[in-house]
């Protein structure tokens, strides 16, 4: 009997060890981000420096190969006919274009632009670049902003499939809120679990009193619910919604992580910022009182630099880009008003683990990845498995790092021409 039990025990430690070794390849492992094997990537850059005016975009195939990325007398020139600030979706492009008298449905390939589709304006109106969105299904798209007066909420559904208006309306945020304006855009997720689009909106970008959380049922566009976060904060995106940056992100339990800062006061400029991340939990319409992430560094010092972009990576951890010019090391200049947090290269990138609040700076062969120039960028995202992961740096072309997140190892994959400045990778279905 005691040779019967013993091999009950060791086939159960078999069966443990088993499914222990084979968890990371299961399909339904906690990666985050899209799984979508058939894209291409656009790489968005500008002719000088990060942040210019001269928009260029060249389509490549794969972001991994050691290979330069290069521009002369090719890509696809956008100047003047699609801004960076952009959604991406499928194969396809969304914006109000300059022109800021419709929606638009564009194309963007290495031999030129193409206007699959252009909608007019019926009863609301947005201006190029200022306002929110999210998705509520593959076709089904969902606009806001704040009105010319910055007293209501305007909301228009889109049938992307065809680019017809399917309704549009209003919210009185101020009314309800019992403030007296909004921030232009605010933040725009959906919350599939349960149907509810969250806007996220303040009085004004500058007021670090805290934000609102609209809790709006997607079929009948009705507000169940406003909730205050009411630490002195304001949320990370306020002008541009999610057209460039990623403020916010879901996990895969369909909990919000929402990026803010608060301001220094010993700081003179708004810039200076340091971050802090909340989360709304799956099903509730309230802020977690019990989550207060990035407050700490690895050491226990409280208080880290402005976080500038999120995104949910899998395994517990979210990936962040923040500036900080005390952690990347920049030389303060004594006549320097700004203490190094202006046009310096003050950004790199970490993974949060969220239950500990314990950040990690990504490495490559043991050192830490080259500090980036320009804040108002995207080039990081989670895709098949994989933090794609762009450097700006200062003495180097900009390059591309590619970090497996099963199997926790970075490599080093292509390189852009120097002489570009580096604002945006974005990955299109397709190739």
């Amino acid at each position: 009997m005691r040779h019967f039990k013993l091999s009950w025990m060791m086939l159960a430690i078999a069966a443990i060890s088993f499914t222990s070794c084979s968890s990371d390849d299961e399909p339904d492992s906690d990666i985050g981000g899209e799984n979508i094997k058939d894209v291409h990537f656009d790489v968005w850059v500008t002719a000088g420096t990060s942040n210019g005016t001269a928009y260029l975009v060249k389509n490549v195939n794969s972001l991994e190969d050691p290979q330069t990325i290069t521009f002369d007398n090719s890509g696809c020139d956008i100047t003047g006919k699609l801004d960076q600030e952009i959604i991406v979706k499928g194969k396809y492009y969304y914006e109000v274009p300059p022109t800021g008298d419709c929606f638009g449905k564009y194309q963007i390939t290495n031999t030129g632009l193409v206007t699959i589709a252009r909608r007019p304006f019926e009863k609301n109106t947005y201006r190029a670049y200022r306002y929110c969105h999210a998705w509520i299904d593959d076709n089904t798209l969902v606009i806001m902003s704040s009105d010319g007066d910055k007293k209501k909420a305007l909301w228009t559904k889109l049938d992307a499939a065809n680019m017809t208006i399917i309704e549009e309306g209003e919210f009185n945020f101020t009314e309800l809120s019992g403030i007296s304006a909004l921030t232009t855009s605010g933040l725009l997720g959906y919350r599939e679990s349960d149907g509810k689009l969250i806007y996220f909106y303040a009085r004004s970008a500058f007021a670090f009193d805290g934000f609102y959380a609209a809790f709006i049922d997607a079929k009948t566009m009705t507000v169940d619910k406003i909730a205050h976060m009411e630490k002195d904060v304001v949320m990370a995106g306020t002008s541009y919604g999610e057209l460039l940056q990623h403020k916010m992100a879901f996990d895969n339990n369909d909990n919000l992580y929402i990026a803010a800062n608060f301001h220094i006061d010993s700081f003179s400029s708004t810039t200076q910022q340091y971050g802090r991340i909340f989360r709304i939990n799956r099903g509730e319409m309230d802020f977690d009182p019990s989550y207060e992430g990035f407050k700490t560094d690895p050491s226990g010092v409280a208080d880290r630099g402005k976080i500038l972009t999120i995104d949910y990576m899998g395994m517990g951890s979210l990936v962040l880009c923040i500036q900080d010019p005390e952690h990347c090391g920049v030389v303060i200049d004594p006549n320097d008003k700004n203490h190094g947090w202006g046009n310096n290269y003050n950004v790199y990138y970490c993974m949060l683990d969220i239950n500990s609040d314990i950040s990690t700076e990504f490495l490559y062969d043991g050192k830490h990845l080259p500090y980036s120039q320009g804040t108002f960028a995207q080039r990081s995202f989670v895709l098949n498995g994989k933090v794609y992961i762009g450097t700006n740096p200062a003495n180097s072309e900009p390059t591309i790092y590619v970090y497996d997140i099963r199997s926790r190892t970075m490599n080093m994959g292509a390189k852009i021409q120097e002489g570009f400045g580096f604002d945006r990778i974005t990955y299109v279905q397709g190739n």
